[in-house]
C-alpha cells in the first residue's frame, strides 16, 4: 500500500512540481473542497507526529530515562528537531555529534 502511495504522489508531483501537495488539491478538487482536504492533510500529519514524538517519549521515559518527566523528555526532543528543521540537514550532523558524547556519558554512569 505504502508503494501505491507513493506513486500517486510521484506521479502528482510529476503533473504539478511547482505545487505542495495542499496546493495539488486545489488545483484538482476546486477552491473550497481542495482547501478542506488539503486543511485534513496537515492535520492528519500533524495529528501523526504527535503521536510518534509521544510513543517515542513513552519508549525513552519507560526504557532509559525512568526519573525523568515525560514532558521534559518530549519538550527536548521537540526543541532538537525544530533546532534541526530550521538550520537543515548539517545541523543534524552536528546535533548527532554532540548526543553521542551525551549518550556515551549517559551509558557509562
Amino acid at each position: 500500500m505504502g508503494m501505491v502511495l507513493f506513486f500517486i504522489y510521484y506521479s502528482l508531483f510529476r503533473q504539478y512540481p511547482n505545487f505542495p501537495l495542499t496546493g495539488y488539491a486545489r488545483e484538482i478538487f476546486g477552491k473550497y473542497l481542495g482547501w478542506i482536504i488539503g486543511l485534513l492533510y496537515v492535520l492528519i500529519f500533524l495529528y501523526m507526529s504527535a503521536r510518534n514524538a509521544r510513543d517515542f517519549g513513552d519508549l525513552l521515559v519507560s526504557s532509559t530515562l525512568t526519573e525523568t518527566p515525560l514532558l521534559a523528555v518530549n519538550f527536548s526532543l521537540v526543541l532538537v528537531i525544530c533546532y534541526v528543521l530550521y538550520l537543515g540537514i548539517e545541523v543534524l550532523g552536528r546535533t548527532a555529534e554532540a548526543f553521542i558524547v551525551f549518550l556515551l556519558f549517559l551509558v557509562l554512569m
